[in-house]
């Protein structure tokens, strides 16, 4: 046993109960699926059941099938607050998925901002009413999504 370990022995049997493969010192590995099966109870408890279960299905659905959820935030723009077109900056902070415009611009560089589950490249980008006939998913990051339509 090293001084490290000697002086916090209680980390040692800590890492080591999480994880048989797990090193001293390293993160214990979570099992796939784990935090599906573990988090249900918890929103149950949170949100009640019925919640519980949207929160489930919508989750499934955008994550694991890589789809639009039912329950996803949604933005609705009117055809005055479109205009001739919105830029997809400003898509990005109207719907809440970036707090600023100089956000969303380094979202887009850095390849961490989505529309229909494409990359977007272009901070440029243009949206006229007829992108928006049918709901927009943006996505920032891997898990903040929002659906964009025409009302």
């Amino acid at each position: 046993m090293s001084p490290a370990q000697a002086a916090m022995p209680w980390k040692t049997s800590v890492t080591m109960s999480l994880s048989p493969r797990a090193r001293p010192g390293a993160l214990p590995v979570t099992p796939p699926g784990i935090l599906r099966t573990t988090s249900l109870p918890c929103r149950v408890k949170l949100h009640g059941a019925q919640a519980a279960q949207t929160a489930q299905a919508t989750s499934r659905e955008v994550f694991e099938k890589g789809g639009v959820g039912d329950d996803l935030p949604t933005l609705t723009l009117s055809a005055a607050d479109l205009g001739d077109g919105i830029s997809i900056v400003q898509l990005l902070v109207k719907s809440g998925l970036a707090g600023s415009g100089k956000e969303a611009k380094r979202l887009i560089a850095e390849n961490g901002a989505r529309l229909d589950d494409a990359p977007l490249t272009d901070a440029g980008l243009m949206i006229d009413a007829g992108a928006l006939a049918s709901p927009v998913k943006l996505s920032a990051g891997k898990k903040r999504h929002a659906l964009v339509q025409l009302g």
